[in-house]
């Protein structure tokens, strides 16, 4: 019963085998106050290094009551006439959102379906089929309910903690006119950093 009431108010989640986890809020509170986490601390030197060098706005995210929120960034100056706000919630249908629901758990996505926010079509299962084959998601730059570049897309990439369940995102928009070469090069360094940090957690917790 006790559970019950936690899972519903987002205190904890259960994966497919039926395991409990932590719960949305809790990650979100987790992060909020994890400036001594070691994690969140190399998560956020790989956005800050990645941003420095490519001059590109990068966020780190985790799932809240309603989508992921940012809780960092780097931002290039500007850059986009938006800010990126810690405590903004991104759109369900924004290539961070994607990301989630492809690595969460069923029961966190089931419960974003039931609310009817985001409709689940047989399009959107294959993408977020896809999207947990090749580890990563990316969709039009789609930053809040009013904003949206046409000049930038989303890369999302996942950080996933010691049960192998998504902790963190990390969200890079990339030029639209970038090189094939160059947009495979920087997504590869996220990728592996994001790795890198993913095993990490491994070993920590």
């Amino acid at each position: 019963m006790y559970l019950i009431s936690l899972k519903r108010i987002g205190l904890v989640a259960q994966d497919q085998d039926g395991r409990y986890l932590p719960g949305a809020k809790i990650r979100t509170i987790a992060a909020l106050a994890s400036d001594q986490d070691p994690i969140m601390i190399e998560a956020k030197r790989l956005i800050t290094n990645f941003g420095h060098e490519t001059r590109w706005p990068v966020m780190l995210s985790v799932w809240g009551r309603r989508g992921p929120v940012i809780i960092g960034s780097y931002e290039a100056p500007f850059l986009l006439p938006i800010v990126f706000r810690v405590g903004t919630t991104f759109p369900l249908d924004s290539a961070t959102a994607l990301l989630f629901l492809s690595f969460l758990p069923g029961s966190v996505a089931r419960k974003v379906w039931a609310s009817g926010d985001i409709l689940e079509t047989d399009e959107l299962r294959s993408k977020l089929t896809d999207i947990r084959a090749q580890g990563y998601a990316e969709a039009a730059a789609r930053l809040s309910a009013d904003f949206q570049s046409s000049t930038y897309s989303a890369v999302a990439v996942p950080i996933f903690g010691a049960a192998r369940t998504i902790e963190i995102g990390i969200t890079a928009l990339f030029p639209m006119d970038l090189s094939a070469d160059k947009r495979s090069k920087h997504l590869g360094r996220l990728l592996d950093g994001a790795a890198s940090i993913s095993q990490m957690a491994g070993r920590a917790r």
